[in-house]
């Protein structure tokens, strides 16, 4: 992990936790309440603790992280970016650009950056059994993910 920059992935929320792709691969994943000891961990705060103890394990430096995803269950990223991601770098005393993502894109991203080849649709496993699965489905191709249907919201039509 010397030699590379990573991206971390911070969810806010219902089992909140943190995830590190590096290279195109996840190299590392801890969930909070493995670190709290309370199941699911539901909280309005970062997962600070599952953070720290994931960077410390794969020794990555948080000037290594060349960006942070983040995203948040049920809330509406674009609202509370500015404030979560100051929140985050001055936690950090770090200056890494940190990204709102909807939580069901965070699931089709996270799919198609670990995917040995990168020209394939992706599915967010959470939509299968929701209602949601109609606007999770994407269509990615080198470096940009967009909805399968083309909409521009991502919501698509059943009959499709």
């Amino acid at each position: 992990m010397k030699d590379s920059k990573a991206v971390l992935g911070v969810h806010i929320g219902h089992d909140r936790g943190a995830a590190v792709v590096a290279n195109g691969r996840l190299v590392g994943a801890l969930a909070q309440e493995r670190v709290d000891r309370r199941k699911h961990s539901p909280s309005p705060e970062f997962p600070y603790q599952a953070i720290d103890a994931l960077l410390r394990y794969l020794r990555l430096p948080i000037d290594r992280v060349a960006a942070v995803g983040l995203t948040y269950t049920n809330v509406t990223m674009e609202k509370v970016l500015p404030q979560l991601a100051a929140e985050f770098r001055d936690h950090y005393a770090c200056n890494v650009p940190v990204h709102g993502i909807s939580h069901h894109t965070a699931h089709a991203l996270a799919a198609f950056y670990t995917r040995p080849s990168r020209n394939r649709s992706s599915s967010s496993p959470m939509g299968r059994a929701t209602s949601s699965a109609i606007s999770s489905r994407r269509r990615a191709s080198s470096r940009r993910i967009t909805p399968a249907c083309g909409s521009s919201t991502g919501a698509c039509n059943r009959s499709r």
